[in-house]
């Protein structure tokens, strides 16, 4: 040990090198891509019900831009019969009924929809867009579907 440092060395780029360094590395990065693969996988709200903060509204559409067709299909599985749905659980299975309604239940078109429509939302929402409502939620996804659409990229089923 030199220094107080454990022994290794600093490689090409500059990162400390040795076994110490990577135990730690390996620490930190569980978490992190636990996060990664929830916000990929459209569970992000899921995971931070689980932890220590408050879902915040942008959360929810992480759901609908990125889960899969299981996914929206068991959250439409729960949807009321509320028109316009007042909370934000309803608001989900409500518009994941619409957008399965608008894909088909097809995954080229889901992601096709999520990528042109629904990530651009959620990136709008994350970054505080005014009037984060689950009322507001279901309008921003229903004029996001009446574009898709227009576009063609809905297939109206």
């Amino acid at each position: 040990m030199r220094h107080g440092l454990p022994e290794g060395g600093f490689d090409a780029g500059g990162r400390w090198r040795g076994s110490y360094a990577r135990r730690i590395a390996r620490r930190r990065a569980g978490p992190l891509v636990d996060e990664c693969a929830a916000f990929l996988g459209g569970t992000y709200g899921a995971l931070v019900d689980h932890g220590r903060w408050m879902r915040q509204p942008w959360m929810w559409v992480n759901e609908l831009a990125h889960g899969d067709v299981a996914r929206l299909e068991a959250a439409a599985d729960l949807a009321g019969a509320a028109d316009p749905p007042s909370t934000w659980d309803d608001a989900v299975a409500y518009l994941a009924v619409e957008i399965l309604a608008v894909v088909g239940h097809d995954p080229t078109a889901l992601a096709a929809l999520q990528h042109q429509y629904l990530v651009p939302l959620e990136s709008a929402w994350a970054f505080g867009a005014p009037g984060q409502t689950p009322t507001a939620l279901v309008a921003a996804v229903r004029s996001a579907l009446a574009r898709s659409w227009t576009s063609g990229t809905g297939d109206g089923r």
